[in-house]
């Protein structure tokens, strides 16, 4: 039922972005992405963002050997994440970020005056006045899912266990 709903909620966003589209109400969103491991870069390579207007313009990483100042989305050292985020008036980030060094992260991301973050690091962390942050944990949504699939059967009727 969590996950019904869910998935309700993201078609109705989608729809109402469409919409808003439409009436020429909508404007691209360029966001960047903090860490650009497995899920980084992935995001980076997916195309579907453009067609909802949103435009991933650079990663950022520690690890100088995933620097890449050329391409279509270049990476660039961490330390550069504040004056990018200021100079290109970026307003939303993604957080893609081993626990290890999410702190470290969302302050500078806080010190850019980000004002939305997609957390996909395993460290939950609560909106502010200044940011809103939803976080996205792979592990509880797949937990989710596995409990949903086995609770009920095809027709929506919840399996009753009678081997307790």
């Amino acid at each position: 039922m969590i996950i019904r709903n869910r998935i309700n909620r993201l078609l109705s966003y989608k729809h109402l972005l469409h919409r808003f589209k439409s009436l020429g109400m909508v404007r691209v969103f360029s966001d960047n992405i903090a860490g650009v491991g497995r899920i980084g870069e992935a995001l980076m390579s997916y195309g579907g963002f453009q067609k909802d207007g949103i435009k991933i313009t650079a990663g950022f990483d520690i690890d100088v050997k995933k620097i890449k100042r050329t391409g279509e989305i270049p990476v660039k050292p961490i330390e550069e994440l504040e004056d990018y985020v200021r100079e290109n008036n970026i307003s939303v980030a993604i957080m893609a970020v081993p626990d290890i060094a999410v702190q470290q992260t969302l302050e500078r991301l806080k010190a850019a005056k980000i004002k939305g973050i997609l957390n996909f690091s395993p460290v939950k962390f609560n909106s502010t006045e200044e940011i809103t942050i939803n976080n996205f944990n792979i592990e509880n949504e797949l937990v989710n899912l596995i409990y949903f699939v086995n609770k009920f059967n095809k027709n929506g009727q919840e399996i009753i266990n009678t081997n307790q």
